[in-house]
């Protein structure tokens, strides 16, 4: 992805993105990190969203 796609990419998938990220499947610049599982992003997007919707 180039650098400038960026901004619109995380625009559109914030949340997916700031799961991924914290999750260290992916990097800043948008790159799947080696050796990391996407599943782990995958279960993270899952958990911001539960959290997201719970009824509080």
């Amino acid at each position: 992805m180039n650098e400038s796609e960026i901004p619109g990419w995380v625009d559109r998938h914030w949340e997916v993105a700031a799961a991924m990220l914290e999750s260290g499947a992916m990097d800043e610049m948008g790159e799947w990190q080696p050796g990391q599982d996407w599943r782990r992003g995958l279960e993270a997007y899952r958990e911001r969203l539960a959290a997201k919707h719970t009824v509080r």
